[in-house]
């Protein structure tokens, strides 16, 4: 009984973990009445600046910079502002050639370059690569818009990306909208960018609608939010204090302001990501120290009515998302333990319901916001053996070993339990593994890890690391995500 209870516990709160992000999705089906509601002017104009922080991005920044040219915005009603983050490739050479004014961030001198359009702006920082923060402040000080648009270096932008943006700020209470980053397509296809395509569509685009709903946004990303001008300087701008400046912002605002964040999915630019598997790994490790850092850093506002419904009601939505690895990992360790002990642990009807919902629900959900370009990437992205154990239990009391039951191979049924705990406890050793592999082979790091342990396993070991490297005091240096 005792052992029945503990492990009851041990799964079941898991499934709270779950509801949280199940009861987010089904709130974005509510976004459009929500959308419906606002106050827009198709017609209001107010001068925008385009502030891209630029270290490195040699690869990006020149189409990035001629995107913004092709826009559509009255040519005296926009500007675009470069932060040269003291690059050491071709960053300022390239953004030189387009550049109509050239300013030292540390003087202030600026040189005028005559005969060029489009108004862009290129500021020259020294000393660099420390975190966008710096970058980002520099570029807010030259700035002389009434709204930014804030983007990194490697976005593009839409053609009407500000019409449809700056129309929101006609509601004088709105302070920042956010958009969508859709994932740019190579013309080589990369298994992994399909895998980062679907994360994207069914947990920032889909979740992202159901926080529209409640009116909290815990991140407004930093690659790709509108700004009025006055929210981030009345903050004191971005802090270099955590490794995620955007989500600390977040906080502030949310917790210190009564600036109202909209999320508009049509405000749309496309991204490059990762190609690479240690890239990605860095991106996310240093994700999840970030979040950590900023959930520490604002830990005594929580429950406090003071610090607004983000502080209190809405919450455990944030809190659900920081915990969701730990969650995972503990509560299939329970699945499997009472399946291989056979402690029978009952799983109500609706729970199954919900668990379904949470993965199958959510994948198609997701698969049709993005016409199933990445649905085959979604529907794996758990692995195969993940796939046959974890949500074997929604069908089967027993799970996997009920499945070979009912199909009249108990024995089988015991031996795809055991493969499935060794999976389970090599899994986050095997995503290590599948690093240094493709430290050496790309793709076979990416075979091993995608059709082995899986893409969720990536993530929540990427999670789990940086919450372990936090918690032990590693220093805090920032790492420039690669994209090549």
């Amino acid at each position: 009984m005792i052992a029945e209870a503990v492990l009851s516990i041990v799964i079941y709160s898991a499934y709270a973990v779950v509801f949280i992000g199940v009861l987010a999705s089904l709130l974005a089906f509510l976004n459009k009445i929500k959308h419906s509601r606002y106050f827009l002017d198709e017609s209001y104009r107010p001068k925008v600046s385009f502030i891209v922080p630029a270290y490195n991005e040699g690869q990006f920044i020149e189409k990035t910079i001629k995107k913004y040219l092709e826009t559509t915005y009255p040519e005296n009603l926009k500007e675009m502002i470069v932060v040269n983050d003291g690059s050491t490739d071709r960053t300022r050479e390239i953004a030189e050639r387009y550049a109509c004014r050239i300013v030292d961030a540390e003087t202030g001198k600026a040189i005028v370059v005559k005969g060029r359009k489009g108004n862009v702006t290129l500021v020259n920082r020294k000393e660099g690569g420390k975190g966008k923060s710096y970058a980002l402040n520099d570029g807010i000080r030259f700035a002389k818009g009434d709204v930014y648009l804030i983007t990194d270096g490697d976005i593009e932008i839409s053609p009407d990306i500000f019409e449809k943006g700056v129309k929101h700020f006609a509601d004088s209470e709105v302070g920042v909208v956010i958009g969508f980053a859709s994932v740019k397509k190579s013309r080589k296809r990369r298994v992994i960018t399909d895998f980062i395509d679907y994360e994207y569509e069914s947990t920032q685009n889909l979740h992202r609608r159901g926080y529209n709903v409640l009116g909290a946004h815990y991140i407004v990303p930093g690659g790709m939010s509108f700004f009025r001008k006055g929210v981030i300087e009345g903050l004191g701008c971005y802090s270099a204090r955590t490794l995620a400046e955007d989500t600390d912002l977040s906080f502030d605002i949310l917790m210190k302001t009564k600036w109202k964040i909209r999320y508009d999915v049509s405000v749309r630019v496309w991204s490059n990501e990762p190609r690479k598997l240690r890239d990605l790994w860095n991106q996310r490790v240093r994700w999840a120290r970030g979040n950590m850092q900023v959930t520490w850093l604002h830990r005594h506002k929580v429950g406090r009515p003071r610090y607004g419904m983000a502080a209190t009601l809405l919450y455990p939505f944030w809190f659900a998302n920081i915990i969701l690895p730990i969650a995972f990992i503990v509560s299939t360790s329970g699945l499997l333990f009472s399946m291989l002990s056979g402690i029978n642990i009952p799983h109500p009807g609706f729970l199954k319901a919900m668990l379904t919902f949470s993965f199958f629900g959510v994948w198609l959900i997701a698969s049709i916001l993005q016409r199933f370009r990445s649905s085959f990437a979604g529907l794996v992205s758990p692995g195969f053996f993940m796939l046959l154990g974890f949500y074997s239990f929604l069908f089967f009391d027993k799970g996997v070993i009920g499945l070979f039951e009912y199909a009249g191979i108990p024995a089988m049924g015991n031996l795809m339990a055991s493969m499935l705990s060794v999976w389970l406890f090599i899994s986050i050793p095997g995503t290590y593994l599948s690093l240094k592999v493709s430290d050496r082979n790309e793709r076979l790091g990416q075979l091993l890890q995608f059709g082995v342990f899986g893409y969720w396993m990536f993530l929540i070991t990427a999670a789990f690391h940086g919450y372990v490297m936090e918690i032990m005091g590693k220093e805090r240096k920032w790492i420039k995500t690669r994209k090549d």
